[in-house]
């Protein structure tokens, strides 16, 4: 199998065995199904899930988790093909997953201090855990200049606490010299 393809890239194949080969469904590029087996399980996953955010070493299915990552760096790299890149984009993939993910912690962040007018009760959720950890991740991000001149404004806006603990201090600072 090897050899044929190898002497069809050549263009030593004779047109007879090409021929043959064909009427069997012989497959000349593996690259090319194995592309097209993944996308078609994207399709499938994005079918499920809503989005094209395969996680990183997801173990339902590995391949496909390696595949996408594959196709981040490909673009990155710019050695995609102009159509594969096409029809990822046709079908919503995520070349960008962390600003994805970002914009959607931003929501949930935002939904919760428009209802609860503080950021603290995050932690005190059930569910808030997860996004107790994105604000932590936020602080930090801070801290080690991570975030963009946008991302900080919008937090700003909300009035996003960056160091809890000196806000506090003052907090309880301000209730002390008034009393």
């Amino acid at each position: 199998v090897s050899t044929q393809r190898d002497q069809f890239k050549k263009g030593c194949l004779s047109k007879s065995r090409i021929n043959q080969l064909n009427s069997i469904g012989f497959i000349w590029n593996t690259n090319e199904v194995a592309w097209e087996k993944n996308f078609a399980d994207l399709i499938e996953y994005k079918r499920q899930h809503g989005n094209c955010l395969v996680p990183f070493n997801w173990p339902e299915n590995i391949e496909l988790s390696r595949w996408v990552g594959t196709q981040r760096q490909d673009k990155k790299k710019g050695r995609i093909d102009q159509e594969r890149l096409r029809r990822l984009d046709e079908i919503g993939f995520d070349w960008n997953p962390a600003t994805f993910r970002w914009e959607k912690n931003f929501s949930a962040f935002d939904e919760l201090f428009r209802k609860e007018g503080h950021q603290n009760a995050a932690e005190k959720l059930p569910e808030g855990r997860g996004l107790q950890r994105w604000i932590n991740k936020q602080r930090e991000d801070y801290k080690k200049h991570l975030l963009s001149d946008d991302q900080i404004l919008r937090l700003n806006k909300l009035g996003f606490v960056w160091m809890p603990v000196e806000d506090s201090w003052n907090s309880q600072y301000k209730k002390l010299a008034e009393f």
